[in-house]
């Protein structure tokens, strides 16, 4: 198989990442837009570790299996825009929106009262410390306009510092002591917005967050944990698409065929290309993407949640 085929899955793999990292909010977290949004909902219908947490009986798989994919293939036109590097941030927040509007309605006849609030649970959970910033939060904690002034003032600095972190000396998340002090940064920060809480507060928040949940990575959350494929959205570094990226993409049989004889020539040649230092810090990154870690707590970026 020419090395041509496998540049352009690569290829296509960077396009897909790319502008889903974009839209994600900038605070280490992977929620934030109000309600479900387009991530943890719209993989209920084959995550069975969250089917399994929720406690989701058979017939409702199958309902949100059926009305998930109704709501992709309705906004396949506002989808291909998020995949578009050219689509700007601005267009990119208003499509998010509609996506968790969409996903909103066809679960909200689904799901159980308690299985709809543990699924915001985790949510904020993953959202670390962007779960300040979304709207239904703010109500619930009843926020005033000066915590959400110096909320905001924290999350700003602790963009600014995270992008310090990563400029220069060729630094990329899965180095250890960049992970390290990436995860220091996010508690600090996080320890600043606790000390803005009143004593009410703090208990809505363990509420609202609930029992830590650990979400394993490369699950195939769309511009979430597992992004779409090994391409620092948070998938299995080495993996050419995720399975949710297959999912989206709608590959045939024939293609997934392909694409497994692609990732097998891939990983020959990444195995003929490293060395065994770097062959073990890939071993060690997949590992790290399998086990995962708890949410807004021991994954590395996410500060702990709330307590």
């Amino acid at each position: 198989m020419r090395f041509g085929k496998l540049a352009i899955v690569l290829g296509i793999g960077v396009l897909l990442c790319a502008p889903a990292l974009a839209q994600q909010p900038r605070t280490g977290g992977f929620g934030g837009f109000g309600g479900f949004g387009g991530g943890l909902a719209s993989q209920l219908g084959t995550n069975k570790q969250l089917q399994e947490e929720l406690k989701l009986e058979k017939d409702q798989i199958e309902k949100l299996t059926e009305a998930l994919t109704k709501v992709r293939e309705d906004l396949k036109d506002d989808l291909a825009k998020l995949r578009d590097r050219n689509t700007a941030q601005e267009d990119r927040t208003a499509i998010t929106k509609k996506l968790g509007e969409a996903n909103n309605k066809a679960i909200g006849a689904i799901l159980k009262a308690e299985q709809s609030k543990r699924l915001h649970q985790i949510e904020n959970q993953q959202a670390g410390l962007g779960m300040f910033t979304k709207e239904d939060v703010q109500k619930t904690l009843k926020l005033s306009d000066e915590q959400k002034d110096e909320i905001s003032t924290i999350n700003k600095d602790l963009q600014k510092d995270t992008r310090e972190l990563f400029s220069g000396g060729g630094r990329n998340a899965f180095d250890p002591e960049t992970m390290k002090k990436r995860t220091a940064l996010q508690k600090e920060a996080m320890e600043k917005v606790q000390k803005l809480l009143k004593d009410d507060q703090k208990t809505l928040v363990k509420d609202l967050t609930g029992e830590p949940f650990e979400l394993r990575l490369g699950t195939g959350v769309p511009g979430g944990a597992g992004g779409f494929g090994g391409f620092g959205g948070g998938g299995t570094p080495g993996k050419l698409l995720s399975t949710g990226a297959q999912e989206t993409l709608k590959l045939t049989d024939d293609q997934k065929k392909q694409l497994e004889a692609i990732q097998k020539e891939a990983d020959e040649k990444l195995g003929k290309l490293l060395n065994d230092d770097q062959k073990k810090q890939l071993k060690d990154m997949q590992e790290r993407g399998t086990r995962g870690g708890r949410p807004g707590g021991n994954r590395p970026g996410n500060p702990n949640p709330p307590q």
